[in-house]
């Protein structure tokens, strides 16, 4: 499952995921990215995960071909969960994404969604 959320503004989108995500699910995100991609070139994303989130089997294609299209047009990825693994994860995809693009991701626990928000919305990293 995977909703926006109604604090999303211009560039700056917003989600909650938890589950499997479906492809439907998938196609219908993704198509909302990349139009606000064509319209703002860069964004900046929030994710809240309440639970853990993994797509469905077949939607793996659809997240690596957007991916490869649109990976340098992520100015911003904050995550916001309290898993233990996903801190690591985050900073391992930082370091592997900043080979190749300049964005930036972070994860942040809930009681620190508003510093991930925040930091979403300001001009300087």
């Amino acid at each position: 499952m995977i909703k926006k959320l109604d604090w999303s503004k211009d560039n700056i989108v917003a989600y909650e995921a938890s589950g499997v995500i479906s492809k439907q699910e998938h196609e219908i995100f993704f198509s909302e990215l990349a139009g606000l991609i064509a319209k703002y070139d860069k964004l900046r994303i929030f994710v809240r995960l309440p639970k853990i989130a993994w797509p469905s089997i077949d939607s793996i294609p659809l997240r690596f071909s957007f991916s490869r299209k649109f990976i340098g047009k992520i100015d911003r990825y904050a995550v916001v969960s309290n898993s233990k693994i996903l801190p690591w994860v985050i900073d391992v995809a930082d370091g592997i994404f900043s080979l190749f693009t300049q964005a930036r991701y972070r994860h942040y626990c809930f009681d620190d969604e508003i510093m991930a928000r925040t930091w979403l919305e300001a001009k300087h990293t």
